[in-house]
């Protein structure tokens, strides 16, 4: 489908590259919340929680929490608490 469409090299090989991980976008979606609704403070907050986690760690707790285990989703949840804190 995409190999055929002119002018979508970059798309195609954007779909080979690797996805982010859950820490990069965690960050990259703290960076794109409203600033009308929550304060530079508040990102730098959630920034810092986001930091607490090394990569792998951040993404073996949400794909085990994807999974159903529920250890890692309290974990997912005390990490959603600890952002939700950030004011």
């Amino acid at each position: 489908m995409f190999r055929d469409a002119p002018g979508n090299a970059s798309s195609i090989a954007t779909i080979g590259a690797s996805a982010p991980g859950a820490n990069e976008l965690a960050h990259e979606l703290i960076d794109t919340l409203d600033p009308l609704t929550v304060s530079e403070q508040a990102k730098e907050c959630m920034h810092d929680k986001v930091d607490e986690y090394e990569d792998e760690t951040l993404d073996e707790i949400a794909r085990r929490a994807d999974g159903g285990d529920a250890d890692a989703e309290q974990a997912m949840a005390e990490f959603e608490a600890a952002l939700a804190g950030c004011r």
